[in-house]
């Protein structure tokens, strides 16, 4: 029994004295590299920098008290000196690193944003946002203007960015036309409103809903005016329920004919999705690892939508009881449609030509 616990004590030593070697080896490869670190750091002349930016002296005065600068008999108690640490990091520091332009694409929803630019006057916006996670993660040297920002694609609050007489009347849209009557015209900074659409086209999902089938509509253009995209669908909805004829599009087009546009209801912004922009020579890269987690992530919010939407039918179920197999959908008050007023005989808005003569007699 002696003989047992003496190899078992013997066996325990001798796997700390193992362990503790392996530590001591650990220290000294660790010392090495912090010491070659250090002589790399002592080479570098970022640190001197910022040393001497920390310790910059800040003088700070009193407001409303005149004559601070002055020195009085070399007192200096009207007179603080403060060391100030300007927050984020120094542009001055990173002024040796290699800088290049790069394109970012970018995949949003814009439910809960206030369009994409930042001069909205209200946050959040897309391009806020944007801004807020390149100063974090410090890749934007200097401002907008400082790193010469430029974007496109831009959006309004709500918009994300992705019948056959319906699809006969899209039809029309296809060419270059002056789509002022598409628009919402901002006479002050557009003044052409020609603009190019190569494809259009109307295609059939796998969802439904109480019977009805849901559509996409894709349409691709050069460039697209202020809610532009929203005005064609509205038009276009009018014709799919027989509301306008297919015609009436051709009389939108013609801005000799119909110079002002009818006032009208956009479609909503939810739906509109800006699916992509194209760039010459320009070739956007993801790596597979952000590919997939963006797929996982997708499908998790499809599936958490699914359920949402589930619950909500049901609900909308158990608010009345059925009987004899009726729907809650017929049952339920119709409220009354108001008469179409055919878009040719609707008021109009100021012709373009009325807003410039407006601002120009502001001038």
């Amino acid at each position: 029994m002696s003989n047992e616990i003496s190899d078992f004590g013997s066996d325990v030593v001798g796997s700390l004295q193992s362990q503790i070697v392996s530590l001591q080896n650990r220290v000294k490869e660790l010392e090495a590299e912090n010491a070659k670190l250090s002589s790399q750091l002592s080479k570098c002349c970022c640190h001197k920098k910022e040393e001497m930016h920390n310790v910059s002296v800040v003088e700070c005065f009193k407001p409303g008290v005149a004559n601070q600068r002055k020195k009085t008999g070399g007192d200096t108690t009207g007179r603080k000196k403060a060391i100030e640490r300007i927050p984020g990091y120094n542009l001055e520091i990173m002024t040796h690193h290699s800088k290049r332009y790069v394109a970012l694409k970018v995949m949003y929803f814009g439910q809960r944003f206030y369009g994409f630019a930042s001069e909205a006057q209200m946050d959040p916006t897309v391009e806020s946002e944007i801004f807020k996670a390149l100063e974090k993660t410090r890749l934007l040297v200097g401002d907008k203007k400082e790193s010469q920002y430029s974007r496109c694609g831009r959006t309004d609050k709500g918009v994300s960015s992705v019948g056959q007489a319906m699809e006969n009347a899209g039809k029309k849209f296809i060419g270059d036309h002056d789509f002022r009557n598409f628009c919402k015209m901002d006479a002050a900074n557009v003044h052409n409103y020609r603009r190019r659409i190569t494809l259009f086209e109307i295609s059939s999902s796998n969802m439904r809903f109480e019977g009805n089938e849901l559509c996409a509509i894709k349409v691709k253009g050069s460039a697209f005016l202020w809610h532009q995209v929203r005005c064609m669908v509205a038009v276009l909805f009018m014709i799919g329920q027989g509301l306008e004829s297919v015609d009436v599009i051709d009389a939108l087009l013609d801005t000799e004919k119909t110079p002002s546009k009818p006032q009208y209801a956009m479609a909503p912004e939810i739906p509109l999705v800006l699916q992509s922009c194209e760039f010459e020579d320009v070739k956007f890269i993801c790596s597979s690892d952000s590919r997939q987690a963006l797929c996982i992530h997708f499908e998790n919010e499809g599936r958490a939508y699914q359920l949402q939407s589930a619950i909500f039918h049901e609900a909308v179920q158990s608010c009345l009881p059925l009987t004899n197999g009726q729907s809650l959908l017929n049952e339920g008050t119709i409220k009354k449609v108001a008469s179409h007023i055919p878009l040719l005989s609707r008021p109009t808005e100021p012709s373009y030509e009325e807003r410039r003569a407006k601002l120009d007699s502001r001038r």
